[in-house]
């Protein structure tokens, strides 16, 4: 085993059961919905784990409101399904079971190539 890296010698359950932390990510969820579902049921689950929900789409935050005529309320009620205490003032994340972070505009086609050409320069 080697010891100086702990996924080596630390299963991912044992990192979950250890943390108490899952964090997920919803790609390309078009009008959020099923991003809400998933937050409403993180946030109803009857454990002591804490919960990171991101919720990204590749569309824009105008032109989802212009495709999706429920985009006002179910972008409400997502931000809503962490509990308001998630944050504090400055926006650090508190104590609380569900954190929420919705992202516009990510295509998660071209992310990789974008993600390479930020940590290693153009390729």
């Amino acid at each position: 085993h080697d010891t100086a890296n702990p996924i080596a010698t630390e299963s991912l359950d044992d990192q979950i059961k250890k943390e108490k932390k899952v964090s997920f990510l919803t790609l390309g969820d078009g009008d959020f919905t099923y991003s809400l579902d998933l937050a409403r049921y993180l946030a109803s689950t009857k454990t002591d784990m804490k919960y990171v929900l991101t919720a990204s789409g590749v569309d824009t935050r105008d032109e989802l409101m212009a495709k999706y005529k429920d985009t006002p309320f179910v972008l409400k009620q997502l931000a809503s399904a962490a509990s308001a205490s998630s944050f504090d003032d400055s926006g650090s994340e508190k104590d609380s079971k569900l954190a929420v972070y919705i992202r516009h505009g990510i295509n998660a086609i071209v992310m990789p190539k974008i993600l390479v050409e930020e940590e290693h320069g153009d390729v």
